[in-house]
Parts: C-alpha cells; structure tokens; sequence
C-alpha cells in the first residue's frame, strides 16, 4: 500500500512541475503604445531582469532595459551594454522571466502537495502507526526542494505580445493578426 501511494505520489509531483512549467508565464497583449501601463511595466521589469525579445523575422535578442515606444523599440544588449534600436512594428513579442517568483511558486507548489501527500499516507489504514510528523515534513521538504528548483529553472514569464499593434501607414512590415 505504502509503495502505491509513494507512486501515485511522484505522478502528482510530476503533474504538479508541469502544470508549473505551463502555468507561471502571463501574456499581456500590447494593444497601443499609448498604453502607458504595460509599457512602463516592460522597462520597470526589464531594468532589473533580462529580456528576450522576439522579432517577427524570428530573430531574438537578450536585452535589458527595454523602451517601447510609437516608431521604434530602444534596449541594452550584453556585453558593454551597448544601445540598439529596432522599428516596434518589427517587434513580436517581448519575454521577461523572474527566477526568482518562479522558485517560490515552485516551493509551494512542491511543498504542500508533498505535506498532503504525507499526511494520507500516514492516515491510511495498512500504514497505522509506520510514520510521524517527521517523515512528513521531511517527504514536505523533500517535495519542496524538487519545486523549487523545477520553478528556479523555469522562472515565472510575463510575455507581452506585440502583434495586435496598428501597423502604420508606409511600414513594410505586416501584422500577423487577422
């Protein structure tokens, strides 16, 4: 019985770092530059993390600091931080992960399936008696240590797509949406 649970055990961890894998990231559609919100909120995020941001040729860049702004997308690119500058209607989207978040997603997401699992283990009648509080903060952090990892690895993404911006009149490029 106990070897049952332990399985069905690593199948929920397993289902639980994928369903963190797919469900940390955000996207956030860039209507209009005139949204000040998100494109602030890209530089305030950028400043401090990398960027990748994404063209719609499938070139991508590592960048820092990203400015968004009507004609063009201004960012800092490794090594020296040199500046570069790109047409925004050339931009696809714009990608910031944080490690951080994301290892403390992980952590409880690993952590109080792990403490549940634990407990149901203990509770089950076969097991009476064969485990204590101990092992189930030990098969806790054990959990937890897994998740927070898997999530310091992923990291949390907030995903701005460009591709819903108006293309301006005499731009060369396309908008991929219909």
């Amino acid at each position: 019985m106990l070897h049952q649970i332990s399985l069905n055990g690593f199948m929920i961890l397993v289902s639980l770092c994928l369903w963190l894998y797919l469900g940390c990231s955000s996207t956030h559609v860039l209507r209009s530059v005139e949204d000040t919100q998100l494109v602030q909120e890209i530089y305030n995020k950028s400043e401090n993390r990398r960027a990748e941001i994404y063209l719609k040729d499938g070139k991508a860049f590592k960048a820092w600091k990203v400015q968004v702004k009507a004609d063009s997308t201004t960012w800092l690119v490794e090594p020296y931080y040199r500046k570069q500058t790109l047409a925004t209607s050339a931009v696809r989207e714009v990608r910031i992960v944080d490690r951080g978040k994301g290892a403390l997603l992980g952590l409880a997401i690993g952590a109080v399936p792990g403490f549940l699992l634990s407990i149901l283990a203990q509770n089950c009648g076969e097991c009476e008696g064969s485990m204590n509080v101990g092992f189930s903060m030990l098969f806790a952090g054990a959990t937890g240590a897994i998740g927070l990892i898997t999530g310091s690895v992923i990291g949390s993404k907030d995903i701005y797509e460009f591709s819903k911006l108006p293309v301006k009149t005499g731009d060369r490029s396309r908008s991929d949406s219909l």
